[in-house]
């Protein structure tokens, strides 16, 4: 609401003409998509579909007997990997977050670590692909860097953050107190 206000004084006050809205063909279909994926997590949500698919991921990888670091492990691939199907950072949480926060709530590792685990690579591991947050595609269509460059770089990026998290900030958890 508060964007189509924006866009309306705009409009009024002559900042934008209506042909320069109307050619952001790309702005309106993020727009679209985003509300789609909003909706549709939130529709999912309503009928408990991310309990259901978080027992699911429990039942397929069990976790009983696991230490709580190899859990955290787990954690952060699954949620690496699974941002290469998303072309949305804020489609990915909307859909995703609450998968992985109940997955974790199913198993030992350490509450506060895994949150921010999960919150910390969900955000980071969107540099993994050309079309994995907003400003990504806008490079890649400028043709800056190829998919194979880009998707070897992200890569790389998106381990570092992992093992930075997985290291430090994991000893910075136990370190205050938080892994319990």
């Amino acid at each position: 609401a508060v964007g189509f206000g924006g866009l309306a004084l705009m409009l009024i006050f002559h900042v934008v003409e209506w042909k320069d809205v109307a050619e952001g063909k790309e702005i309106w279909s993020t727009m679209i998509w985003f509300g789609i994926i909003i909706g549709f997590s939130s529709a999912l949500a309503k009928v408990k579909f991310f309990v259901w698919l978080a027992a699911m991921l429990k039942a397929w990888l069990p976790t009983q007997g696991l230490s709580p670091f190899t859990v955290l492990v787990i954690i952060a691939v699954l949620v690496n990997l699974t941002h290469y199907l998303f072309a949305s950072t804020m489609g990915y949480i909307a859909a995703l977050a609450p998968v992985f926060y109940s997955f974790v709530l199913t198993t030992n590792a350490p509450r506060y670590p895994a949150a921010f685990l999960v919150m910390f690579l969900m955000i980071t591991s969107s540099s993994l692909t050309h079309y994995g947050n907003i400003v990504g595609p806008m490079l890649f269509a400028r043709e800056y860097v190829s998919k194979k460059t880009w998707w070897g770089i992200g890569l790389m990026v998106a381990t570092f953050h992992t093992v930075v998290y997985l290291t430090i900030g994991l000893a910075f958890w136990k370190w205050i107190g938080y892994w319990n």
